[in-house]
């Protein structure tokens, strides 16, 4: 369920300019840990993936990469 929240506001938020998330977000989440967390996949996802699931998969390869740069 939790899941599903942050992907519907994922892809809700995606879909306005980047000038106009930051509102939505907190008019649709009152969560603000969920808040949080979709604002960090829209700023780190950009505006290349088109869901939330990629944006946490990349987020996770980045680090990976990170912490093992061989």
């Amino acid at each position: 369920e939790l899941w599903a929240e942050v992907e519907r506001l994922f892809q809700s938020a995606g879909e306005l300019p980047a000038h106009q998330r930051a509102g939505f977000l907190e008019r649709e989440c009152r969560d603000v840990d969920v808040r949080r967390e979709v604002a960090s996949l829209l700023e780190y996802s950009g505006e290349g993936l088109p869901s939330a699931g990629e944006a946490i998969a990349f987020d996770a390869a980045a680090l990976a990469h990170e912490a093992d740069p061989d």
